[in-house]
């Protein structure tokens, strides 16, 4: 990776160019809407100096940008050579909680809001597609005012708890169904007790389905 020759260039503002364009072909593949970014520099890194010839790094930048790297730059006029520690950001915008959300909650449109917030190597574990929020539960209690990440949330209930599903109870080749009420909440190929509406009997049931469970004779 090498910069054309110019004159007294900033290598600042040339690595800076560098993670830019990093970002810009790593994001084609991400989700969210993407706005300003920023370099820094490590407290310890003395200025660099002016490079009227070509800037290059050692090795080329590869994978997300975003987190703190530590790159070599180096110039051929004047020679010289530097090891840099730097942490390069981006505003994102994420999804807050408008208010706080409790544990097992399905999350709705009202339930977040957008922001803009600066990011880092920590954005893979924001979920920055509005869909993959809303109608998905909360796996844990969410405080207000915080970002959604993809570890405190999952796929909604196949079966929620007091709903009115379909038992389907098989021998053989034949099939009998009635309806039944779920005493608790689950998802696919976990086993539930479900009171069943015709005779008050409360027996334990595979989820299926979407409001589907299966019990054997």
């Amino acid at each position: 990776m090498v910069a054309p020759s110019a004159s007294a260039a900033s290598a600042e503002s040339w690595l800076k160019q560098q993670f830019d364009q990093q970002l810009l072909d790593w994001k084609t593949q991400q989700q969210g809407v993407w706005g300003e970014t920023r370099l820094q520099f490590g407290r310890r890194t003395a200025p660099l100096p002016s490079c009227s010839g070509s800037l290059r790094l050692a090795k080329p930048l590869t994978g997300t940008p975003l987190g703190t790297h530590r790159v070599n730059l180096s110039c051929d006029q004047p020679l010289w050579e530097r090891r840099v520690r730097v942490t390069y950001q981006a505003k994102v915008q994420v999804w807050m909680t408008q208010h706080e959300l409790p544990r097992n909650q399905i999350i709705s449109a009202t339930d977040i809001q957008p922001k803009q917030q600066w990011v880092d190597d920590r954005s893979d574990r924001l979920v920055l597609d509005k869909q993959q929020i809303i109608g998905h539960r909360a796996t844990r209690r969410i405080a207000a005012n915080s970002a959604i990440k993809a570890m405190v949330i999952a796929d909604a209930w196949m079966v929620s708890k007091g709903q009115e599903v379909v038992i389907s109870a098989k021998q053989g080749g034949f099939t009998a169904t009635t309806k039944g009420v779920a005493l608790s909440s689950a998802n696919q190929g976990q086993v539930i007790k479900v009171k069943n509406s015709r005779s008050g009997k409360v027996i334990s049931a595979y989820v299926i389905d979407f409001g589907v469970v299966e019990t054997k004779f």
